[in-house]
């Protein structure tokens, strides 16, 4: 990559940075060949800054030597198609975007704003950035370095913490959409982890599958499970057993990250464990009644918090029995936390999601319109002859999802509010003639949020409008606009 980067500005002699300007042309060979029609070609140009030395990232004449490249105006990648620039005086101090390689440092990106313009745009772009990189087949030998700690190693102010918070919100709302970009050679992958589920579409999809799980439309010889799906976060417990000691208990995200901030957890895990003699992990998802999954992310992400989270297990798997399949292990599961509800052991944070064994195609729909009047987001279906595999994409059991609700991506165009001035957004879409019609849309989320979030707009420092968000919806009306939809990310 570096030597497709011919035109250099200037470099140091100690060659602890070099400044390049990429040409439109290198640009769109190298990088963006398929976003040719959003690149201006006679942009200020796009800064590549190459960093040999750590130590050099905190020189402050990079800054000045930046700006007189650029007659005081600067253009930087963000993004793809997103050109962001920011005038001179403006400029504060850079923040590289987040990632590094095992000999240098290369930085396709910066920041270059005030605290205000950093608040209100670097937590989305930050995210954006990182997504959009971490695709490129070239980038497969990088280490992503993770959003927070870059923020805290660049942002030299003594108001960090605080600066920190008001972004949280929008960092952890991305966290999903990174870790699915991620390639496999930039993160450890859990040992043991069961493949992400596929999702079926239409629930003639889901019938189809069923009638070739069971080929007659019965369950002979395989049980089917279904259970309603969370929407929480993802967490794995390890659970090592130590003979005539304490077991130690690890909580860990699907990405191998550990969790610290629910200890609570951990001691009632310790106690549900403490009978059995050989290693075991519980798979399940950290829960929390009326708070949405970002806000659950956020909360995990913290090393401290107040937020107990609820602990809801799914799936289990022993060490010193490693072929059981799923209708053995959701046994036992059954006989673990039955034992801790007769008295044995008291749990105040641990829930077992239930699943049932369906023995025809009318089960499953029963159980599906239970959950819909629930308004619980969809359902998961299991194969009972499952073992608890390592993730592969060629699984024989594969795991199913039917969602009950649409996700799609709109454009914000407005922003408003309700009485108590929790904000609103106001999306724009088109109906079935092309016309261009709005509609409003509640976020999920606290009403502490809503009601912060709305306040940063009025302050000018949450800017929403031209971006995109993730709205869940049940069905489009005749006007073309989404029906009991709600703001995800």
């Amino acid at each position: 990559m570096m030597d497709t980067i011919n035109t250099f500005i200037d470099e140091e002699e100690n060659n602890d940075y070099f400044i390049a300007k990429v040409s439109y042309d290198e640009f769109v060979n190298v990088y963006s060949k398929s976003e040719k029609s959003f690149i201006d070609k006679h942009m200020a140009g796009i800064l590549k800054i190459c960093i040999k030395n750590t130590k050099a990232k905190h020189n402050q004449n990079l800054k000045e030597k930046i700006l007189n490249l650029f007659d005081n105006e600067i253009t930087f990648l963000i993004r793809k198609p997103v050109i962001i620039t920011i005038n001179s005086s403006t400029c504060i101090e850079l923040i590289p975007v987040i990632f590094a390689h095992n000999t240098d440092d290369e930085i396709y990106g910066c920041y270059n704003m005030d605290m205000n313009e950093l608040q209100n745009k670097s937590s989305i772009y930050i995210t954006s950035a990182l997504i959009t990189l971490s695709k490129k087949e070239s980038m497969a030998s990088y280490k992503i370095i993770g959003i927070k700690q870059i923020l805290s190693h660049y942002i030299d102010c003594s108001d960090y913490r605080k600066f920190l918070n008001k972004i949280n919100i929008c960092l952890t709302r991305h966290s999903k959409a990174i870790d699915t970009c991620i390639t496999n050679k930039m993160r450890k992958k859990t040992e043991f982890s069961t493949s992400a589920p596929i999702r079926i579409e239409s629930i003639h999809k889901l019938k189809k599958y069923y009638n070739e799980l069971t080929e007659d439309g019965t369950n002979k010889d395989t049980k089917i499970y279904i259970e309603k799906k969370l929407d929480g976060v993802r967490c794995i417990a390890y659970c090592t057993y130590i003979p005539n000691a304490v077991n130690k208990v690890i909580l860990k995200t699907r990405n191998n990250i550990p969790i610290t901030s629910q200890h609570h957890i951990e001691e009632e895990i310790i106690k549900l464990t403490r009978e059995i003699k050989t290693n075991i992990i519980l798979d399940g998802e950290l829960m929390c009644d009326d708070m949405p999954a970002y806000e659950i992310a956020a909360a995990c992400n913290s090393q401290v918090t107040d937020i107990k989270l609820r602990y809801e297990i799914f799936d289990v798997f022993l060490e010193m029995m490693p072929k059981m399949i799923y209708s053995e292990r959701i046994n036992f599961l059954d006989n673990m936390i039955l034992s801790s509800m007769n008295g044995v052991v008291k749990l105040n944070h641990i829930k077992q999601t239930q699943s049932m064994c369906v023995f025809s195609w009318n089960d499953i729909i029963d159980f599906i319109n239970e959950c819909k009047r629930d308004d619980e987001e969809g359902v998961i279906i299991r194969n009972g002859n499952a073992p608890y595999t390592k993730k592969s994409a060629e699984d024989p059991f594969p795991i199913y999802k039917y969602k009950f609700f649409t996700e799609d991506k709109f454009i914000c165009c407005g922003i408003t509010h309700d009485n108590d001035e929790n904000i609103i957004y106001i999306f724009k879409t088109y109906d079935t003639h092309g016309n261009e019609v709005e509609f409003n849309c509640q976020l999920s989320a606290s009403l502490d949020v809503k009601k912060q979030l709305y306040h940063d707009f009025i302050k000018k420092i949450y800017c929403p409008i031209g971006a995109q968000f993730s709205i869940r919806y049940k069905a489009i009306n005749k006007f073309g606009i989404p029906e009991h939809a709600t703001v995800i990310s």
